[in-house]
């Protein structure tokens, strides 16, 4: 009779974790159907650890656990089985000792070798950068993706312009799940529930309320005063210091696979991540650093960008960056030879050729930087105006003006 037993996975669900200020943080567990310890791969975020990964071609559980580690994914504070509260500044302060005393938990597992790698995306690879700030001598290597490095560039700002579109809608969703916290009478809450929904729609035509704090949706304080108070702050880095990396690179110790993508909102925080890592990481290992840039966008890993297909060689399935992330963590977690180190370390997908190619550094060697510069005869206030892009450098041109008035939409 055959044993099928070594091919299984051991589920745990909701399995509880007490962090020091007493909130339980609760987290599933896979693992090998097989006497022994592993090394483990800690996975925490705020989008329901129940659902599976949105991230095409990007993290297989079964395929970790297959190849002898225990996979550990937990819902962070505040966000479906975790107790607490979550908000984007106060509780980003927290995340770093969550993190660090999650990781320290894993390690002690019976069935744990000791040593932890850490995964995930976005806001998943923020926790991991607070996490490693603390330095957690259990942690041995990072996969951070899709990550940014100054809040300022992409995530609530960008080039000093508020980043109205996403910080809202983003904001507003992440509060569809916590209704039920806040509103105990089932009624109350299908009610909280519709005008929620209603609101996030609203994003998606206009916002037209002047000023802007007086928006429907944003002064429903209840549901949304992060963004309100996004509004007061204005671009000042020692409030959103606990979450930037901006100078703290020398800090950091543990080697990390860095993954971007050319249409993401944070390719250059990635890309600073992958460089100040290189250069300027508090480690041997931590400058063994690599990066990895496809044609991607924030979500979506496949091979398909809005309207352009690169061909099937661009996703992250086919270029297998699961593959690749094991390799990562065979090497730092069980010590073995996988040849990765001796890799080039960057991997970048180059559009219209469609092809990968290795590369040593960023920016390449051998690129010419070309400015451009812009160009009107007094006109270039439309789409259909005399605006031109050149590189011959600007005389003496005539100024163009326009009317902005937000509440006529010009």
């Amino acid at each position: 009779m055959t044993d099928y037993s070594a091919n299984q996975m051991i589920s745990e669900f909701d399995v509880p974790v007490k962090m020091r200020d007493g909130v339980v943080l609760r987290a599933n567990i896979y693992r090998p159907n097989q006497e022994g310890k592993w090394p483990v791969l800690l996975h925490r975020h705020p989008y329901n650890k129940d659902n599976p990964p949105v991230s095409f071609g990007l993290y297989d559980i079964s395929r970790a656990v297959r190849q002898g580690y225990v996979v550990i994914v937990q819902d962070t504070r505040g966000r479906f089985a975790s107790e607490g509260d979550w908000e984007l500044f106060s509780t980003s302060q927290q995340e770093a000792s969550d993190t660090v005393e999650t990781i320290r938990w894993a390690s002690t597992l019976p069935f744990s070798n000791g040593k932890v790698g850490s995964f995930g995306e976005s806001y998943s690879a923020f926790v991991q950068w607070a996490g490693m700030l603390q330095h957690p001598h259990e942690l041995k290597a990072a996969a951070p993706s899709f990550s940014w490095s100054d809040p300022f560039d992409g995530l609530i700002y960008r080039g000093g312009a508020l980043e109205l579109g996403f910080l809202s809608y983003w904001q507003l969703g992440m509060y569809l799940d916590t209704l039920s916290r806040i509103y105990a009478d089932e009624q109350e809450r299908a009610i909280a529930l519709a005008q929620l929904i209603s609101d996030i729609d609203q994003l998606k035509t206009e916002i037209n309320a002047l000023p802007l704090k007086n928006f429907a949706p944003f002064a429903r304080n209840k549901v949304a005063p992060a963004i309100l108070q996004q509004f007061e702050r204005g671009m000042d880095q020692d409030d959103v210091d606990a979450l930037s990396l901006k100078g703290k690179y020398d800090k950091f110790t543990v080697p990390t696979l860095n993954m971007a993508g050319w249409y993401d909102i944070f390719l250059q925080g990635t890309i600073e991540n992958f460089l100040h890592m290189r250069n300027k990481g508090g480690s041997p290992e931590a400058r063994q650093s690599k990066l990895v840039i496809g044609p991607w966008v924030h979500l979506d890993h496949s091979h398909q960008a809005g309207e352009v297909n690169f061909g099937l060689a661009a996703s992250s399935a086919v270029v297998d960056l699961v593959g690749l992330q094991l390799r990562w963590f065979d090497h730092f977690l069980k010590g073995k030879d996988t040849g990765i180190l001796n890799e080039a370390p960057v991997k970048l997908f180059v559009m219209g050729e469609n092809v990968w190619r290795d590369e040593y550094e960023w920016p390449l060697a051998r690129t010419i930087f070309t400015p451009y510069y812009l160009h009107s005869q007094g006109h270039a206030n439309t789409l259909l105006g005399d605006g031109v892009l050149s590189t011959i450098a600007p005389d003496q041109e005539a100024a163009d003006h326009y009317t902005y008035d937000p509440g006529r939409g010009l």
